[in-house]
């Protein structure tokens, strides 16, 4: 989705910010697991992820626009972004 809603003057570095903090967010999950699975146990913390999973989906839901079939420029005009040449 990253590819399709920023203009290509920085695509590279919106695709690279992504992949930090979808590493980033893996690592918490890694690190926290165990802290989690000993106090709220293992299925407890698999809830809890899956509740923050669900405060995701609602968010994308309200607040990132649909892309399936729009153009680049229908998607900036839709986000506010202001199309540039590199």
């Amino acid at each position: 989705m990253i590819s399709e809603i920023y203009p290509l003057n920085v695509r590279g570095p919106a695709e690279s910010s992504a992949a930090v903090v979808n590493w980033t967010t893996n690592f918490a999950v890694s690190f926290t697991f165990l802290t989690l699975a000993g106090a709220l146990t293992r299925a407890g913390a698999f809830w809890l992820y899956a509740a923050i999973g669900l405060l995701a989906i609602g968010f994308m839901l309200a607040r990132v626009p649909e892309t399936r079939g729009r153009s680049l420029e229908q998607i900036q005009r839709r986000t506010g972004a202001t199309p540039t040449s590199t």
